[in-house]
């Protein structure tokens, strides 16, 4: 069996983690119907149409070396791996290193905080011993139990391809896997029952130790993430703290879109708006092709009612951001300005450009454009489409009852408020003051279902 090839990448959040699993996973069913389709797949004097793909939506220009090849021929479809587990990302296969260093510096863009080909992995635990002896037992009931060793962690791994240290508050354990191709492949075994653990490549430093003697390499960055948001955790109270804590952190991920908004709204919360706006431009200056800077920039236009800028800065993210999710929510958000500035018709061309919608949010996204753009019957299919996915959500039945009241069906309008309503009882003053029911404001039921107090 042929031995485990590992690309092992951390991220700074689960979220992040995962639109990189969705992204590989994307990249691999597209090799697999190239590979099936084409008539030469494997040869050698052109890159591939997927990964030149794949390298050009996320800025990088493959290669055509052997390094940076999919290898395999013929079993990619059965060999090639993508596993998510919590902030971490593992892309493998037997025998081969899968794209190397160009895959490894896609991973980086789309917002790895260390990507490495080998994987000695840590996590803390208050029990090394007790959470050491957990996994071991794991793998001799899959009838592995000759396929590790199990040592103090100190020192390098030896021979080890891959190993898992726990670090407790005074000690540390350690399992560790070598490249056998039994072994190896014990450690894929095991990995996924570190979720909830939060799995890292740097191995936090046990106390009176440094990284040599507790055999791992010194760490790339001064703070890991799980510091970070520990550090922000305890700061939840105390902005100034917070804000620190996230503006050491867009140091290291100029690119991360969840510390980009909540720097900013930390300057916000202390009254600091100037030295968000001048965060964001210096992110700009650096890289104008930052896409979650200039998202955030759009955010910023957007709370002050300046539609025409945030527009701008939305559409300007959709051409540069490198990530999926931010793309999507740029898209969004264009929709959302759209509307405030009344050109909706626009908006739901945007919005029908966004493809077939799938899920409940995406039915109620498209039944909103279609009856802020005045079709009535459509938005009434798409609702129809949300309700059925998701039938207790208020504001479907809250846009429902806005396209029944505009095309004057004064029953099936009261009858979708008295939903809305029953459903989330908040949304009956909100109702009340909707220019969409103008039609209805001196009917004795809508005032009954909006205004509880009022007389029948």
């Amino acid at each position: 069996m042929a031995h485990v090839v590992m690309q092992a990448a951390e991220f700074a959040s689960t979220e992040a983690a995962e639109r990189c699993e969705r992204e590989l996973r994307s990249l691999v069913d597209d090799y697999v119907r190239f590979e099936a389709s084409d008539p030469s797949p494997w040869a050698t004097d052109r890159v591939s149409p997927p990964l030149t793909d794949f390298g050009r939506r996320h800025g990088v220009e493959w290669p055509n070396e052997e390094a940076s090849r999919f290898l395999i021929k013929g079993l990619f479809a059965d060999e090639a791996r993508v596993m998510c587990v919590d902030r971490m990302v593992f892309f493998w296969a037997g025998g081969f290193d899968l794209g190397g260093p160009t895959l490894r510096a896609i991973i980086a863009r789309l917002g790895a905080i260390a990507v490495a080909s080998e994987c000695h992995l840590s996590i803390r635990h208050d029990a090394p011993d007790a959470r050491i002896a957990e996994l071991a037992g794991f793998l001799e009931d899959e009838d592995l139990a000759d396929q590790f060793t199990i040592d103090d962690g100190a020192g390098d791994a030896g021979e080890g391809l891959f190993s898992i240290t726990v670090v407790g508050p005074h000690d540390q354990k350690r399992i560790v896997f070598d490249d056998s191709g039994s072994q190896d492949w014990a450690f894929v075994a095991l990995v996924p029952q570190l979720t909830g653990d939060d799995p890292a490549l740097h191995a936090p430093d046990v106390p009176g130790t440094g990284p040599e003697s507790s055999g791992r390499r010194p760490r790339a960055q001064p703070e890991s993430p799980a510091e970070v948001a520990q550090k922000l955790s305890a700061a939840a109270d105390e902005p100034e703290a917070a804000l620190a804590a996230w503006l050491r952190l867009i140091e290291r991920l100029p690119h991360d879109i969840t510390a980009l908004q909540e720097a900013t709204e930390c300057f916000a919360a202390l009254g600091r708006d100037d030295e968000a706006d001048a965060l964001i431009i210096r992110l700009l200056t650096a890289d104008p092709g930052n896409g979650s800077a200039q998202f955030v920039r759009g955010l910023r236009f957007a709370y002050r009612a300046d539609h025409e800028n945030a527009l701008a800065a939305f559409t300007t993210t959709e051409g540069c951001t490198c990530d999926p999710a931010v793309a999507v929510e740029a898209r969004k958000n264009r929709i959302v300005t759209l509307h405030e500035l009344g050109r909706n018709r626009e908006a739901l061309a945007l919005e029908y450009g966004r493809g077939e919608p799938k899920t409940a949010d995406d039915f109620d996204d498209r039944a909103l454009a279609e009856v802020k753009a005045g079709e009535y019957a459509a938005c009434i299919a798409s609702v129809g489409r949300a309700v059925e996915l998701r039938p207790r959500y208020a504001m479907s039945h809250y846009t429902l009852a806005c396209a029944h009241a505009l095309r004057g069906d004064r029953p099936l309008a009261l009858a979708a408020i008295a939903r809305a309503v029953e459903l989330d009882p908040d949304l009956a003053p909100e109702i009340a003051d909707d220019p969409d029911f103008t039609g209805l404001v001196e009917d004795p039921e809508f005032r009954r279902l909006v205004e509880p107090d009022a007389e029948a």
